[in-house]
């Protein structure tokens, strides 16, 4: 099924590479927000931050279809703690910077609403090991599918990460992230 993706890729595709919160779609900051708040919760040992991303799970989606929304979101989370092939950085949830990695994630899903299922493949394997590819490209595209269905599109930003210097971005980017905190090893973060 092709989404009609010229709503928000126009408005929003400027900055193809975005650097801050302030340069995203609303869409693409509720992921980016729920994957913060995930690993806050992970890192502080605090439910509280759980019950926020199922409070807007269900703002976003209607208490009928966040639930089958938030399994997704959660499998999504859950295959990259335990296969991640480093660690994932993040920042605190109100921050206003964005780690490689968010920006990365926000890749994947918007990838996995559009026939760029090669795209989606090759995001997918550059954040997990090849175990975790699978589950989290179904995930991916079932929450990718959820939120279409309530007209979040994320805009196409792939184009703009090639995938031959996706890595080295990244890399890149993440000696900058110093500040940023990786999910599967939980650290601090300081803004």
């Amino acid at each position: 099924m092709s989404l009609p993706l010229e709503t928000n890729q126009n408005k929003y595709q400027k900055t193809s590479k975005p650097t801050s919160t302030l340069e995203l779609d609303p869409s693409e900051i509720f992921i980016v927000w729920s994957f913060r708040r995930w690993a806050t919760g992970l890192r502080q040992n605090n439910g509280v931050h759980w019950k926020l991303i199922w409070n807007e799970f269900s703002r976003q989606f209607g208490t009928r279809n966040s639930s089958k929304a938030l399994t997704e979101f959660v499998t999504i989370m859950r295959m990259i703690q335990a296969h991640a092939r480093r660690p994932m950085r993040h920042h605190q949830p109100c921050c206003p910077c964005l780690a490689a990695d968010e920006v990365m994630l926000i890749c994947l899903i918007a990838a996995c609403q559009t026939p760029q299922g090669h795209m989606a493949r090759r995001l997918a394997s550059w954040m997990v090991k090849p175990d975790g590819i699978d589950s989290l490209l179904k995930a991916g595209g079932n929450l990718s599918t959820q939120m279409a269905e309530h007209a979040m599109i994320l805009p196409v930003r792939t184009q703009a990460i090639d995938a031959a210097d996706a890595a080295d971005a990244a890399e890149a980017a993440d000696a900058a992230d110093k500040d940023a905190s990786p999910l599967h090893q939980i650290a601090a973060t300081v803004h």
